[in-house]
């Protein structure tokens, strides 16, 4: 793996704002290079009614963080929310043929099979966070690798939400001249800033409170245990 430093950025489009920062990972330290905000347009109540005044709305908090950071972006990580959210449960078990070691393969195989799950028209998965595996009738645990059985189960938390939604957000900001390197669910994206490991261990949940809905993820120890959006923000509390 190289160390030289990888610029990484995030964009984060709210139906209230839009933000952009721009880091520079060195080993395990990240550098603030540069941020920008810009009036978030286009929204109705958390969905999209015009893509092209999204499309602006990211192009300007872009061009606000690469002014202060010195450079030009091409990709960024972009987070995504929304009235359509939801997640559940899911598992997987495949047959290793034979009693034998686990290898990573194998992994990625169960989490592959637990999220192959029947979705509705026009929904899509965006996330799926492994939860634990089981080896024949081991005990449940976090890394199956090197346990020698011949079945291996895994349990996983799958986040999912409208497709349509996501493909517009995703043309928005590629029409700002942004490549979209992946999407991840802000709250889960924020959990891992936020919360430490040893705040996961006592179960915790991060609600990110935004203009017109907020993102919900619970967690106990590393497994993810539920993911969903609420319909009230702070819109909400500041009428109340």
């Amino acid at each position: 793996m190289s160390d030289s430093p990888i610029i990484a950025a995030g964009l984060d489009v709210g139906s209230a704002y839009v933000r952009c920062v721009i880091t520079l990972l060195e080993g395990a330290h990240l550098r603030l290079l540069g941020w920008g905000e810009s009036p978030s347009l286009g929204w109705q109540r958390s969905r999209i009614t015009d893509p092209h005044q999204v499309s602006f709305s990211i192009r300007d908090a872009v061009t606000r963080a690469e002014r202060m950071a010195r450079l030009q972006l091409d990709s960024s990580v972009l987070g995504i929310g929304g009235w359509s959210v939801r997640s559940g449960n899911a598992r997987g078990v495949i047959d290793l043929g034979h009693p034998r070691q686990v290898n990573r393969s194998d992994v990625e195989r169960a989490v592959n099979k637990a999220a192959r799950v029947h979705l509705p028209e026009d929904t899509m998965i965006y996330q799926v966070v492994p939860q634990d595996f089981v080896v024949d009738d081991n005990a449940p645990c976090r890394n199956p690798i090197g346990q020698v059985g011949s079945h291996l189960e895994s349990h996983a938390h799958v986040i999912f939400g409208s497709a349509k939604e996501h493909e517009t957000l995703i043309g928005a900001a590629n029409a700002a001249h942004l490549k979209v390197e992946e999407t991840v669910f802000e709250p889960l994206a924020a959990a891992f800033a936020a919360i430490s490991p040893g705040e996961r261990q006592q179960c915790v949940a991060l609600l990110d409170i935004g203009h017109h809905s907020s993102g919900l993820v619970v967690y106990d120890g590393d497994a993810l245990l539920t993911a969903m959006n609420i319909p009230i923000g702070a819109d909400y509390f500041t009428r109340d």
